[in-house]
């Protein structure tokens, strides 16, 4: 059968390696060979690819098998992953229970695409209830961990989301560390809301960014 960790490195290797032939099939081959041997990332791997049809012919009953059971041995990517497909219905009738189920799961990993996940799946009540404290409690987690469309969301929940406590220096904090991260559609939204501000309210925003980024040094440069 061969070492599945070394088949899962070979995959590797063809899959996206500088200095080596890239060759979607080859990978699909090394990973398929591994994953049959139980190893979760190739598993994984393996998943995105009959999911993308990215060496092999898309296939989501292979794409859904595979995330299946790397997801069931822990893995965090493949619960994100299959509980994105679920909550869509892409290529399976969609639930959005099963789908903030799994999504839910790779959340408590610390996944910060999983934390965002989480709270879209609260804000707007998709397979568990309605709770904007629940919704902004995991944008909360993937925003400190510099995830900017978290940061995005949790700028506009400050400024303008019913039942919040409005407060326009967090908002214009979280909306200026989003701009920072890319998400230069935020732009527009702290320059609306900074019309509104006061200089001292401004002042204070400020040193909020700053009070984060020195909590937060690991994670700069992370999107």
């Amino acid at each position: 059968q061969g070492d599945a960790l070394a088949q899962y490195y070979m995959g590797n290797l063809y899959f996206d390696v500088k200095g080596f032939p890239q060759d979607f099939a080859e990978a699909a081959k090394w990973y398929a060979k591994s994953a049959d041997q139980g190893n979760s990332n190739a598993q994984h791997n393996l998943g995105v690819m009959f999911r993308e049809g990215k060496g092999v012919s898309r296939d989501s009953r292979k794409a859904i098998m595979w995330l299946r059971r790397a997801a069931l041995q822990g893995n965090s990517r493949s619960q994100n992953d299959l509980g994105s497909i679920y909550l869509n219905g892409e290529g399976v009738p969609k639930d959005e229970k099963e789908g903030a189920y799994w999504i839910g799961m790779a959340a408590e990993q610390g996944v910060a695409g999983a934390q965002f996940n989480l709270g879209i799946i609260y804000a707007y009540g998709r397979g568990r209830p309605k709770d904007l404290v629940e919704s902004m409690k995991w944008y909360r987690k993937a925003a400190d961990q510099n995830f900017a469309p978290a940061q995005f969301n949790l700028g506009l929940m400050h400024a303008q989301a019913p039942g919040v406590p409005q407060d326009f220096a967090e908002s214009h904090m979280w909306l200026s560390l989003a701009i920072d991260g890319g998400m230069h559609q935020a732009t527009k939204s702290r320059d609306i809301l900074s019309k509104h501000m006061s200089p001292v309210q401004i002042t204070k925003a400020v040193q909020l960014k700053n009070d984060w980024l020195r909590a937060h040094v690991r994670y700069q440069g992370i999107n």
